[in-house]
């Protein structure tokens, strides 16, 4: 199994099979789609938007309901930044027409993936799209390396 965060620039120093791009802040599996991945959408910058979560090959959304700093902060680590900025009001960026996979989030520290946080279940909620969470990370994208054994 790869793993890429892709794009056209190319660090000094860096061999040509690894791909950075400030556009898209997820790490993935190339060829699948995790569930419990998260990226933020229709924001101005690739640090700040409307938050999805992914379950069962789609995205959807997150609601509102108890969702706080640390829950932010574990989605911003997970995306690669430094930190949570803020939580943006309702509907800052945006609202989905789809499935809200996720409501009353609750991440204590530690959790490295928001769908590791305790949470309703996947697609249990009382929410409408005027609930979607949005964020606000850090705006410096950290780029990290690991080594990863597939058996």
């Amino acid at each position: 199994m790869q793993f890429m965060l892709s794009s056209a620039l190319n660090p000094v120093g860096v061999p040509s099979f690894y791909h950075y791009n400030l556009l898209l802040h997820v790490w993935m599996p190339l060829g699948t789609t995790a569930n419990g991945a998260a990226r933020l959408v229709d924001g101005e910058a690739p640090n700040e938007g409307r938050l999805e979560v992914n379950y069962k090959g789609a995205y959807g959304s997150v609601c509102e309901d108890n969702f706080g700093t640390s829950d932010a902060a574990t989605v911003c680590h997970q995306l690669g930044f430094a930190g949570v900025s803020r939580l943006a009001p309702c509907c800052e960026f945006g609202q989905t027409s789809g499935e809200t996979w996720l409501d009353d989030v609750n991440c204590r520290t530690g959790e490295v993936w928001l769908a590791n946080c305790t949470h309703r279940g996947w697609g249990v909620e009382d929410c409408h799209h005027g609930q979607d969470v949005g964020v606000v990370c850090n705006g410096m994208l950290m780029i990290f390396m690991a080594n990863f054994i597939i058996m």
